[in-house]
């Protein structure tokens, strides 16, 4: 097999595992341990925990290796909030342009999707590749969320709908809904820490 493709698949693969939810934060990732778990070689799981401590979904302790990054509830806070910022500019240029209605499905649960059609419609490529940061830095919350909002399917499909088409009213919802996550921080850091170590 080719190697770059084995260390592109390995790369993938980590990064799946990583934005499961499934590892708790501040969990050490040994590579020898993933290697197992991947069957893949330690080499390209090393390479693998470099590229995602670029992307800031896993960090590098001075002689303790790759960790989780652990939470805490203002940096869940900071996060809704930097995610709204980025979206709620991603409305404004996608207004500006006149991009229409965006192409969401009508019943689409996928928040990640919403947030990343909105951001395409912008024009902007940086805005697309924070919204892609935001959303893979979100994923381990939205597994989080879902213990947390018992509506959260309802909530999902309803904010998708009401982004197709950017209007105050769009904008609102989506206030609304980054607003309740950062009122409920404490409770989804409590769902993210109840997640088992690696």
């Amino acid at each position: 097999m080719n190697a770059g493709i084995t260390a592109d698949t390995v790369y993938e693969d980590l990064k799946a595992l990583v934005l499961s939810g499934t590892i708790r934060p501040g969990s050490r990732l040994a590579p020898h341990r993933l290697a197992t778990r991947l069957f893949a070689g330690v080499t390209p799981i090393r390479e693998a925990l470099l590229r995602l401590t670029g992307e800031r979904l896993v960090e590098m302790k001075v002689n303790d290796g790759f960790h989780l990054p652990g939470v805490t509830e203002s940096s869940l806070r900071d996060l809704y909030a930097w995610n709204e910022d980025v979206v709620r500019l991603s409305m404004h240029l996608a207004g500006k342009r006149g991009s229409g209605e965006l192409s969401i499905s009508d019943d689409t649960e996928d928040v990640a999707k919403v947030f990343q059609a909105l951001a395409a419609a912008s024009g902007s490529q940086e805005l697309e590749a924070q919204i892609a940061a935001c959303n893979d830095r979100l994923a381990s919350l939205r597994t989080a969320e879902t213990e947390v909002f018992e509506d959260w399917r309802s909530e999902a499909i309803e904010l998708g709908r009401e982004l197709r088409v950017i209007s105050r009213e769009s904008a609102r919802t989506m206030h609304v809904y980054h607003t309740r996550r950062i009122k409920n921080s404490a409770k989804i850091m409590i769902e993210l820490l109840n997640t088992p170590d690696l």
